[in-house]
């Protein structure tokens, strides 16, 4: 029977890195005779568990680096008696287990898949030469496939034809959602109404009228925060009547330490923290940077729009969770969101923006704070629209698309296994 060695960052982080493998991991096993995990990072925190259906970990031990732990990865790969080797990571990653040397060739009885966060605005080179080493290389959208497939085309003549056949041997299996945590809240059932949330989380900081706008990421430039800050305060103006309270969904320290790079954002904008600006840290356990996603709902549940201003981003749960929860997704018209919110959320149009901050000579594109504030308002004045987009939502949520057993048998296939 099949043997399965998934290679990967610690399953229990609640990103993309861990969401993804202790989704899919329990939903092999039946697959596979063992299934056993070589994390890239440390193992699990406090207060998360061991992943169901694995046979055995490998994680790192005292300040055993991730240079260091190659050799014994090499060592594990091809003395294990593994079928299927499953290698996601960043394309760092990649490609320092590609210094191992452990092509195709050396592995003449195994199946080796590489499955790629793409955390750039798009595909480059460097997927492109990774590609060599995996017998399958699997992209988590379909616009980065189309990119992955548009760069090998190009580069077509000026590769050997046995590195041109790796690159287009890339296909694309999109995440699923946990529809049973995801989801609306039913008042009629005894749960929590979105005015009850509200108070629950925010007190008087944001009442029953205030259109709350959740913003999920990371104190940094890459995730679009500027652009954030410039849209919220343009809807406010375009929203006299209605006060624009802007959540940012992220890990920060204390209160009394709070983001100064958030607020100063917000002040550039003439946004007041602590009032027009609110953050996460007070619905993370101390001293931590997780929180339940059963409290995560409830945050969708009570905002009206989430909104994405980020164009660098691999896959974004933020916004699956909320298309789930029924909550309409604000996010751009390009790039991976194409993929993640279709036709279910408001589409913001974007613009030129200039030399990437996060990377040298990339020159990308970025929301357009204006256009999409004005995309947001006609939205929100427009309530068959908005119907219609939560109506979208909850078939989506409701269907084989959103699920992770979809994305499972999507992989089985790929493995060749029932």
């Amino acid at each position: 029977m099949a043997k399965l060695l998934c290679v990967t960052p610690w399953p229990g982080l609640k990103t993309h890195y861990g969401r993804i493998p202790a989704a899919l991991i329990p939903l092999w096993k039946s697959s596979f005779e063992t299934i056993d995990v070589w994390s890239v990072y440390e193992g699990p925190q406090e207060g998360e568990e061991l992943v169901d259906g694995v046979d055995q970990y490998w994680v790192p031990a005292g300040n055993d680096t991730l240079e260091r732990r190659y050799p014994h990865l090499g060592q594990t790969i091809t003395e294990g008696g593994y079928t299927h080797i499953w290698i996601m990571g960043t394309i760092e990653f990649l490609y320092g287990l590609a210094s191992l040397g452990l092509t195709q060739e050396n592995l003449p009885d195994q199946l080796v898949y590489g499955y790629a966060i793409i955390e750039g605005p798009f595909v480059d080179t460097r997927h492109v030469e990774v590609s060599a080493y995996f017998d399958f290389f699997v992209c988590m959208s379909g616009m980065a496939l189309g990119a992955y497939k548009e760069l090998a085309a190009y580069q077509a003549t000026h590769v050997p034809k046995a590195l041109y056949k790796a690159m287009v041997n890339v296909t694309t299996i999109l995440p699923g959602v946990d529809t049973r945590v995801f989801r609306p809240l039913d008042v009629y059932a005894g749960e929590p109404s979105r005015e009850e949330i509200r108070e629950a989380m925010f007190g008087d900081k944001v009442s029953s009228g205030d259109l709350l706008v959740m913003i999920s990421g990371q104190k940094t430039r890459r995730k679009g925060l500027p652009q954030a800050c410039s849209l919220l305060r343009q809807l406010q103006d375009l929203l006299p009547t209605r006060r624009v309270r802007g959540y940012f969904h992220m890990a920060c320290e204390p209160s009394e330490q709070r983001p100064i790079v958030l607020s100063l954002l917000a002040e550039g904008n003439d946004l007041m923290p602590h009032r027009d600006v609110l953050w996460g840290d007070g619905f993370f356990a101390e001293g931590s940077t997780m929180i339940t996603d059963e409290d995560l709902n409830l945050l969708y549940n009570a905002a009206d729009i989430v909104l994405n201003t980020d164009l660098a981003n691999g896959w974004c749960f933020t916004a699956t969770e909320a298309t789930a929860a029924g909550t309409v997704v604000a996010a751009p018209n390009e790039h991976i969101w194409v993929d993640v919110v279709a036709g279910r959320g408001i589409e913001l149009p974007c613009t030129e923006f200039g030399w990437a901050p996060w990377s040298a000579n990339e020159f990308v594109r970025a929301v357009d704070p204006h256009a999409g504030a004005v995309a947001i308002a006609n939205a929100l004045a427009d309530p068959d629209m908005l119907r219609n987009m939560r109506k979208q939502c909850a078939q989506w949520a409701a269907s084989d698309e959103a699920s992770w057993e979809r994305s499972a048998r999507e992989w089985l296939d790929l493995f060749g296994v029932s």
